[in-house]
């Protein structure tokens, strides 16, 4: 039987100061091993800036695809895709996602050493995070 590691990483850091505190939280404790940073929230440069002081802790890139944050090219819409996305659809999710591992390097001056998503949504249509999740 092989031995298993948890390994708990802190998805969506950077989405808002409250939830980041409940992550430099666990880490100052060392609870958690890891960190996933939505390079495209309000609130990421700084906490960059604040999980550095625990070196053990892993700065990954969350992409992020909330509406709000993640727009079209005209910048009316946002991305959604909820069902099959096309062609158009499918282009933009790359170009986001390329966007944000090069904000990732440019904040961090590393490439991401773990990236994790999810389709589902922090943020209502005006981008504001719902006080719910907070």
């Amino acid at each position: 039987m092989h031995e298993r590691t948890l390994m708990p990483i802190v998805d969506d850091f950077g989405i808002h100061s409250a939830a980041d505190r409940g992550a430099l939280y666990a880490a100052e404790r060392g609870l958690i091993t890891g960190v996933d940073v939505m390079v495209n929230q309000p609130a990421a440069m700084y906490a960059v800036s604040e999980i550095r002081q625990f070196p053990n802790v892993s700065l990954g890139l969350h992409i992020n695809f909330s509406p709000g944050v993640a727009q079209r090219k005209n910048g009316a819409e946002t991305l959604r895709f909820r069902s099959a996305p096309d062609r158009d659809g499918l282009d933009q999710l790359a170009t986001q996602t390329k966007v944000q591992i090069k904000k990732f390097q440019d904040m961090t001056g590393t490439n991401p050493p773990h990236v994790s998503t999810h389709n589902h949504s922090h943020m209502d249509t005006q981008g504001q995070v719902f006080p719910q999740f907070i």
